[in-house]
């Protein structure tokens, strides 16, 4: 939770740099695990939504101390690349995490 108050202190979640998300994304990134339940899911949900919309994986790291510079390069990237939009998630994990 502190980390939390420390980002919105340094202006992190300032209205300003919100950005409105599109009704009707055409190409969405995915930052997440290349395997496990979490990307199954979003798989799934998507292509029963919207068998359309072109879902571009960018396969990341999501548990232990690697995790937070893999998700950031693969913000990054997917970023560049051009997506609409960028959901990124993990699975439950374990207690320990």
């Amino acid at each position: 939770m502190e980390q939390a108050k420390e980002l919105e202190r340094k202006g992190y979640f300032a209205q300003e740099h919100k950005q409105t998300i599109p009704d009707y994304p055409k190409r969405i990134g995915i930052v997440t695990a290349r395997t496990g339940a979490a990307i199954q899911d979003m798989l799934h949900i998507s292509a029963r939504r919207n068998p359309y919309v072109q879902l571009i994986l960018y396969p990341a790291t999501v548990q232990g101390e690697q995790a937070a510079p893999s998700i950031v390069r693969g913000i990054k990237y997917l970023d560049d690349y051009g997506v609409d939009v960028i959901i990124v998630g993990r699975g439950g994990g374990s207690i320990e995490d």
